[in-house]
């Protein structure tokens, strides 16, 4: 995971994401946050040449502002030196001479600088608009049924152990292990007649199918699956002239890591 914050390039290496939240409204684009840790952090700033370079030997005047694995470029303006958008991979650094061991030779004057490299990328596709999103319940006799809600949070929860004890020759956190994942839904509803079964279905354990589809076309479809939801006892909330329940739930697994599934097709 790469990030460039103003004269620094930061890289978060060996990053595994815990936890994630989905929210549907009736407004804007749909939205998946996402949050986690990583093992090692890199880091390349901005700095000049210490003596010309014509090899893969590159002196500078700091060499504690990079890291090995990072990626840099030279000069700026119309003498940027960018490897062709590919950028220079640093492969080792020896702190005592300020020397940065480069995997391709590197032909550069002193004083040139150097910085942090992250390629220029197009972005692909178009963001998913809510407005084009479909609910729909399914419980234990069949019959998928469409829902009109005012708002459906995913929680998605999926912890992990990261192996900060252990003594190893890297200095960094080279392994994790898997911890119990949670789910978690929530949604605000407002409430109609038939709306009395959200309250049957809640002191009968009945499981409900929770799919929710964002279509923009073919080629741009996500489809949120929660098979095995089982949902709490509503709490009803008055906004006048309106009557709303406000619905918790947790979503279960039949056999495996079934619980939950988010398809892109």
């Amino acid at each position: 995971l790469w990030v460039k914050k103003s004269h620094t390039v930061f890289a978060a290496i060996g990053a595994c994401a815990e936890a994630g939240k989905l929210n549907f409204t009736n407004k804007g684009g749909s939205k998946f946050d996402l949050s986690g840790g990583f093992m090692q952090l890199g880091w390349a700033g901005t700095d000049t040449l210490d003596g010309a370079s014509s090899s893969t030997e590159v002196v500078v005047t700091n060499a504690k502002l990079f890291t090995a694995g990072m990626y840099v470029s030279f000069g700026t303006g119309a003498g940027l030196n960018d490897n062709a958008n590919a950028g220079y991979r640093i492969a080792s650094i020896v702190q005592a001479t300020n020397t940065l061991t480069m995997d391709d030779t590197i032909t550069e004057d002193s004083g040139t600088s150097i910085q942090g490299f992250l390629p220029t990328l197009a972005r692909v596709g178009a963001p998913l608009e809510n407005k084009n999103l479909t609910i729909t319940f399914e419980g234990d006799t069949g019959g998928a049924v469409s829902k009109n809600l005012k708002s459906l949070t995913v929680d998605i929860n999926s912890p992990v152990a990261w192996q900060t004890d252990e003594i190893t020759t890297s200095g960094h956190v080279s392994e994790y292990i898997e911890d119990r994942r949670s789910i978690k839904l929530s949604l605000d509803v407002l409430f109609r007649e038939q709306d009395l079964t959200y309250f049957y279905d809640a002191t009968q354990n009945t499981k409900v199918n929770v799919i929710a589809v964002n279509s923009g076309g073919t080629g741009s479809i996500c489809t949120v699956n929660l098979p095995y939801c089982e949902l709490e006892i509503p709490s009803v909330t008055t906004s006048m002239p309106t009557v709303s329940l406000s619905i918790a739930g947790i979503a279960l697994g039949s056999s495996g890591e079934d619980s939950c599934s988010i398809v892109f097709t």
